[in-house]
């Protein structure tokens, strides 16, 4: 039988999984409004997916300070701050950018997908 503490940790983990879960850049062709950050130039390696629209993203731990390129169906921003401020913007764009360029990359905490 399983604990309470440990059957709410079980579920915790769970929505924590579904809310900022890393995908395939298989899933970016599904969704109507995205964008899918990857920790490499050049659309490789890990990616975290995102849905819009308009939203301000903190990235997870395991994903800050590592945005290299995106591919995206929409506008985007990436902030080197939490809660997307505005004094803290390091680049937007709409679409595909194989390299965010020495400005933005690996110093993305927040996004916003719109």
């Amino acid at each position: 039988m399983i604990s309470r503490a440990k059957g709410f940790a079980a579920a915790a983990a769970a929505v924590a999984a579904t809310a900022l879960m890393p995908a395939t850049s298989a899933q970016a062709t599904t969704s109507a409004t995205y964008a899918e950050f990857f920790d490499n130039a050049g659309f490789c390696c890990s990616s975290i997916y995102l849905n819009g629209p308009t939203h301000c993203y903190n990235l997870p731990t395991y994903f800050v300070n590592v945005i290299s390129s995106v591919k995206s169906n929409t506008r985007w921003k990436l902030y080197s701050r939490p809660g997307c401020w505005s004094d803290a913007l390091l680049l937007e764009g709409t679409g595909d950018v194989s390299n965010v360029g020495s400005t933005a990359n690996d110093r993305t905490i927040s996004v916003q997908v719109s």
